[in-house]
């Protein structure tokens, strides 16, 4: 074990050698020309707020620090994605969307685009530096100390096929027996709305629900190993991570799962840049068209056409969406002036800069209230009966969405994310907001740190799960918290896959 492990050490210092150079790169830096650009003459265009440009000008060089600071790691990790990932909710979605608008002729709508958040920029700028310092550091001493968890810890670059396939059937077969349960009645899990929002009522059905989230690992270990080289992996392995693609896109499109349909891309373009430290930009473009003008107009007219029918449950919704399907409506001819680039992003920005005009320097208008609410639903259910749904989202919705104008204090259906920075700002003022970049920084790199390993962050196959997991903090608090607590159990089974097979994966 111990060859392996140092084998595998350095094989991940070599690789790290000749790409730690990313930052240096001319497509990176070209790409941040262009974000300087854009910036510059949307905003020269629109004759936008001087506060504004500043705010957007700071944010970019603050990016660009962040970046900086983590560049001593390739691409792409958990840790670096949510520097990018912040810069493209305060960034690139209000210049992004108030270009679009300047080109529809849309001149309300630029301006709404841009100063709807401005004053969040600040604490965005303020925060990221921080949590990229923090993050290295805490990465810095995992290396140091040699902490990882080892029963994630491939032998080789890649897991070895036979270990993809045992933890597919470990999650398939949790499946299998839920569906089987279902059918003889036991439903330990009920549906509280048509979009999907469930309550687990026999913990040991929820614990089964977990164990089948161990096919999620296994999903994105298999697609690392698809877009790996031919002689990294067999053929018929890669054979299963295109059905696999497949028949998630169909069960995307007769669902109505608008980020099914993202993640899965997702997963193949962070191993394509793992791999090759490079982006795949005409799949990612084709992946931006495609949500763009085909996957959002789809789901977002199939589904108002679902409530207009009063479907209550998914297997109503899912029935909707195929028979819109059947009807053509998913290849439906769309003007390009009536696309919702806003999509993209959202919606934070301006959630974000109504909660920094409402709250002061020290003290937010919720109390500390969704943060209590947050570590509530974090305690299981049968330990404690009455705890609160975990519809933080739908609050936010209720007041904050409120005052910008996109909800009622009626509406219980919509959900909207703040981030987690920006419901600090709302629970306890902007110095909380701004400190919790680091706080975040630390435990965010603590977790990812420890699962990868801090020497594989970048090319552990098991990167692009927990990248995605980071823009999740798009949520609230609690919310975050709950996803990774869904991650224990699956956790657990894998290591005992791991003493089962006597360490080798």
């Amino acid at each position: 074990m111990e060859t392996d492990m140092k084998a595998v050490l350095i094989s991940s210092r070599s690789y790290r050698s000749r790409s730690r150079n990313w930052f240096e790169t001319l497509w990176f830096r070209a790409t941040f020309a262009m974000m300087v650009g854009l910036t510059l003459v949307t905003a020269i265009a629109s004759e936008s707020s001087l506060e504004y440009l500043a705010g957007q000008l700071f944010l970019l060089l603050s990016v660009y620090f962040s970046l900086y600071i983590l560049s001593d790691k390739p691409l792409i990790n958990p840790i670096q994605v949510v520097v990018m990932v912040f810069y493209w909710w305060f960034g690139i979605g209000p210049v992004v969307t108030s270009a679009f608008y300047l080109l529809v002729g849309a001149p309300d709508k630029v301006a709404l685009a841009q100063e709807a958040g401005r004053e969040s920029l600040w604490i965005v700028s303020l925060g990221l530096p921080l949590y990229a310092i923090a993050a290295r550091k805490t990465l810095h001493l995992l290396n140091v100390k040699k902490a990882f968890a080892r029963f994630l810890m491939p032998r080789e670059y890649l897991f070895r096929p036979s270990t993809l396939l045992i933890y597919a059937l470990a999650g398939l077969s949790a499946k299998l027996v839920i569906l089987v349960l279902t059918i003889l009645g036991i439903r330990g899990i009920t549906f509280i709305n048509f979009l999907g929002g469930t309550q687990t009522n026999i913990w040991w059905v929820g614990v089964l629900n977990s164990i089948g989230d161990v096919f999620t690992f296994a999903t994105v270990g298999i697609i690392f190993s698809l877009v790996a080289p031919s002689r990294m992996s067999p053929l018929w392995l890669k054979g299963i991570g295109i059905l696999i693609i497949l028949l998630t896109l169909v069960s995307a499109f007769t669902s109505g799962w608008k980020s099914a349909f993202v993640i899965i891309f997702f997963y193949i373009i962070c191993a394509r840049v793992s791999l090759t430290q490079r982006f795949p930009w005409r799949l990612g473009l084709a992946v931006l068209l495609g949500f763009l003008f085909v996957v959002e107009p789809f789901v977002n007219f199939v589904r108002i056409q679902a409530q207009i029918a009063g479907a209550e449950s998914p297997a109503d919704r899912k029935e909707i969406f195929r028979q819109a399907l059947t009807e053509g409506t998913l290849t439906a001819k769309r003007d390009w002036k009536e696309i919702q680039v806003a999509s993209l992003f959202r919606g934070i920005y301006p959630l974000a800069g109504e909660l920094v005009r409402s709250n002061t320097l020290l003290n937010g208008y919720w109390r500390g209230k969704t943060i209590a609410w947050g570590l509530q639903i974090l305690v299981p259910r049968a330990l404690f009966p009455e705890k609160p749904v975990a519809n933080i989202g739908n609050f936010f919705a209720r007041t904050v969405g409120v005052d910008i104008g996109i909800s009622t204090p009626e509406n219980y259906d919509y959900n909207v994310g703040v981030s987690i920075p920006f419901e600090f700002v709302g629970n306890f003022g902007l110095l909380a907001g701004v400190l919790s970049f680091p706080l975040i920084g630390l435990f965010w790199a603590l977790l990812c740190g420890w699962l990868l390993s801090a020497s594989r962050i970048s090319s552990h196959p098991f990167s692009p799960l927990l990248c995605f997991v980071a823009i999740t903090m798009e949520s609230a608090f609690g919310s975050f918290l709950a996803v990774l607590r869904g991650y224990i159990i699956p956790l657990i089974v894998m290591s005992f896959i791991w003493i089962l097979r006597k360490g080798k994966l």
